[in-house]
């Protein structure tokens, strides 16, 4: 298991208000963490440094001389916490607290730094008695742990961490609501909404913060950014042996695309043969097929991000295999080089312009497959064009498999449009192919407060109300 892993199970522990023993073993180590209703009580550790008297030592509060004595003390069954407060008589229970609290910090901590463990969960009441419960929230403690663990360097800065990216993981945005991070920490989530090279994120994070690697290094420790080689260093090979994720292959594949002409989309070069653009293009589509996103590990954003990437793809694919169009691409890249072609997002709005016109005009064929296709590209392209992301739910409602994404594109459009009375109608008309009246009456009464006389809303909530459905 790995840091990740570690957050989400600690995580997963506070929530359900679960108590019993965490073990997490590296080789001959072994760790454990002591939990009570879903609060860290206290942490142990076959560890000598890890050790309560040794901690306490160092805080000033045990005599070296008396570790000994307290050892002893221990082999004849007294715990740890009985053979202190014995030996060290003056000893309040406030200063054996604060021995317990950086203990728990200082193995928690470690644990960020392992990387690679096994970890085992034993439920129940009491299995070790102590006398102090720290009662610290596991939120909490993950947080202040991972600090720790950057500021004493337990965590190690990852390799090739300045020539790399940075983009987040997984669960993350679950997992961010539920941790107290501070001003610094939640900025960097909200600028690694898309992937973004180390230097720039560094730089962005040091305009508003002070040490603005420490912070970044610390949602690297619990797992919920992490640091990516470049794309090129990628391939489907080091997905197979494990050595990186797809989702860090997808990530790094986005960051590409922001750059990327048709050849460096399906990584070919220019004087590429067709067999090779076609060998390019399945290998591809293959390696970022959206069916492959849609498993349990992986999130909706995940999966939009593999359609894109997808889509984008296919767009290289399409243009570059048919011998007039690839003519006319690399006209077009000769001119771009040498300053002739207008602004990039003029020529992106005059090339969605066109596939939207091929697409209403196979949505009037009734190739809806096809129309979503080419609808696809136009939103990848212009994202923020409500009425390319309408028409993309309008042709994905006419295909069975792809109803549910229909649903969310038409929520998308009520999103960026809340007046887009014809999303709220075919949502409607969605819902009640789904046998789902009561979402259909009420997406048509939300059109009805923007358009008060629409006669179609009207008549079919007179008929939903009458159950003629």
């Amino acid at each position: 298991m790995n840091n990740a892993d570690l957050t989400t199970i600690l995580l997963d522990i506070h929530q359900n208000r679960l108590s019993g023993v965490l073990r997490v073993e590296k080789k001959t180590e072994k760790k454990q963490l002591v939990i009570k209703a879903g609060w860290l009580a206290f942490a142990e550790s076959s560890v000598a440094d890890d050790h309560l008297v040794k901690i306490m030592a160092r805080q000033k509060f045990i005599q070296e001389a008396n570790i000994r004595r307290i050892a002893g003390l221990m082999k004849e069954g007294k715990t740890v916490e009985d053979a202190i407060m014995e030996i060290q008589k003056k000893l309040t229970l406030a200063a054996l607290e604060k021995g317990r609290e950086d203990q728990a910090t200082s193995i928690l901590a470690s644990l960020w730094g392992w990387g690679d463990f096994s970890m085992k969960f034993y439920t129940g009441e009491n299995l070790i008695h102590s006398r102090i419960n720290l009662k610290q929230a596991l939120p909490d403690a993950i947080i202040s742990s991972a600090r720790h663990a950057v500021s004493v360097r337990f965590f190690s800065t990852p390799r090739n961490f300045i020539e790399g990216f940075f983009s987040t993981v997984g669960k993350f945005k679950q997992a961010a609501e539920m941790l107290p991070l501070n001003v610094a920490e939640s900025a960097i989530l909200s600028m690694l909404e898309n992937p973004m090279n180390t230097p720039e994120l560094l730089e962005k994070v040091a305009l508003r913060f002070q040490k603005p690697s420490d912070s970044v290094l610390a949602l690297t420790a619990i797992g919920l950014i992490c640091c990516q080689q470049r794309v090129e260093q990628m391939s489907q090979d080091s997905v197979n042996d494990g050595s990186v994720s797809m989702l860090q292959v997808l990530n790094s594949m986005i960051l590409r695309l922001k750059k990327a002409d048709y050849y460096e989309t399906l990584s070919i070069t220019k004087s590429a043969t067709a067999v090779e653009i076609q060998e390019a293009y399945h290998k591809l589509a293959r390696q970022f097929h959206p069916d492959r996103f849609q498993s349990k590990e992986f999130t909706k954003e995940d999966h939009q991000k593999a359609q894109r990437v997808f889509s984008a793809v296919n767009e290289a694919y399409f243009t570059l295999k048919s011998p007039d169009t690839r003519v006319a691409y690399n006209a077009y890249l000769v001119e771009s080089a040498a300053g002739k072609a207008g602004p990039k997002q003029e020529n992106e709005e005059q090339e969605a312009a066109l596939f939207f016109q091929n697409s209403r005009t196979l949505i009037a064929k009734g190739e809806y497959t096809q129309a979503v296709e080419q609808l696809k590209r136009c939103v990848w392209m212009r994202p923020e064009n409500v009425e390319y992301q309408y028409y993309l739910g309008v042709a994905a409602s006419k295909v069975p498999a792809l109803r549910k994404d229909a649903e969310q594109q038409f929520l998308k459009v009520i999103e960026l449009d809340s007046t887009f009375v014809e999303a709220y109608m075919e949502l409607a008309k969605l819902y009640i192919s789904a046998n789902l009246p009561r979402k259909a009456e009420q997406k048509l009464q939300q059109l009805l407060v923007w358009n008060p006389g629409n006669r179609a809303a009207v008549m079919l909530l007179e008929k939903l109300s009458k159950g003629n459905f």
